[in-house]
């Protein structure tokens, strides 16, 4: 990942500068392209089962859309909910300056890496503002989006287990655009942080903008981000800027699309993004399709299991790892 500091141009600015040139490109090519009737992949449910079958016409894009690469077993998708299920998460920090983040502001006066060396011992000696574990180096990955597209709630659909109907609440959640004003970061089982970004597009501020874009330039524990888009609403010229700008900076991402309970027309969907061009990005990033409520019609969260595997995988965690209890 590139560690090079965005210059001082306004990131709201670039943003509004940007222009995205429209594409026709097919997703799928060949063999490969969607075909809706015969292959039965998107087929409407019958009339007499229409309610109970609802959830069933997109949760295989899933698979689909990822056949570029190896879905995980069952026995590893198993293995990573349960560290999910039994995992503490613990909010540590909110920033609205990149150099406020405790671990940053230490290694401005020390000049390291970390709070901790490989073998849990101090690397600042005396006593710090901060407990030693809230300086304690753990991979990160981010959680990007417009405002209101939901990830606060796809970090509470993360922690909450799929016995439970009702999510979690560890990120503040609203349905007032730009609430989270913040980085806002957690420790989930002393194995990875997770950390909320402001949204960007309506009611945000440049000062939101740019404590983003300082992260995704600077953080050296940063090992993934999570781009989400709205199932509901069209990819935005901020999205764009942001692939283009993690594409060209060597910066891993993947595509969630939150909110596909309310798509009402799944073929119609299929070729949105078959004209979008999302497939045919230099990083082929995968897509990842979500609900994050249940309902009679919906009966479980689609799509958060692929991401759970796809963090373990960012942070190079082993399936069978154990969360740890975290002590301050």
């Amino acid at each position: 990942m590139s560690s090079g500091k965005i210059s001082g141009r306004n990131a709201i600015n670039i943003v509004k500068n940007v222009k995205v040139k429209p594409t026709s490109d097919s997703l799928i090519s060949g063999s490969n392209k969607v075909n809706v009737k015969r292959s039965g992949l998107l087929s409407k449910p019958h009339k007499k089962h229409a309610s109970s079958d609802k959830s069933h016409s997109w949760i295989n894009l899933n698979k689909y859309m990822n056949n570029s690469y190896a879905y995980p077993s069952a026995s590893q998708l198993n293995a990573i909910n349960h560290f999910f299920n039994r995992a503490e998460c613990k909010y540590e920090w909110s920033v609205a300056d990149f150099g406020n983040i405790p671990s940053e502001q230490m290694k401005s006066v020390y000049g390291h890496n970390s709070g901790m060396n490989h073998e849990g011992g101090k690397l600042y000696n005396g006593k710090t503002r901060y407990p030693f574990q809230l300086l304690n180096p753990l991979p990160e990955i981010a959680f990007l989006g417009k405002t209101n597209v939901g990830k606060s709630t796809i970090l509470n659909n993360l922690i909450t287990s799929f016995k439970q109907k009702d999510l979690d609440v560890h990120a503040r959640m609203s349905n007032r655009a730009g609430f989270t004003k913040t980085l806002n970061c957690y420790n989930v089982g002393n194995k990875f942080r997770i950390i909320d970004t402001p949204g960007y597009g309506f009611h945000s501020a440049i000062e939101q903008g740019n404590v983003t874009l300082d992260y995704l330039s600077n953080r050296k524990e940063l090992k993934r981000c999570f781009l989400l888009i709205s199932a509901k609403k069209e990819i935005s010229e901020h999205d764009r800027y942001l692939m283009d700008l993690m594409t060209e900076s060597g910066i891993p991402f993947e595509l969630i699309f939150s909110k596909m309970d309310k798509v009402t027309d799944v073929d119609e969907f299929v070729q949105w993004i078959d004209s979008s061009g999302l497939r045919n990005l230099p990083t082929l990033p995968k897509l990842i399709f979500t609900n994050s409520m249940v309902s009679k019609f919906i009966k479980k969260r689609y799509g958060v299991d692929l991401l759970r595997y796809s963090i373990f995988e960012a942070c190079n965690l082993d399936s069978s790892v154990k969360p740890e209890r975290i002590k301050y």
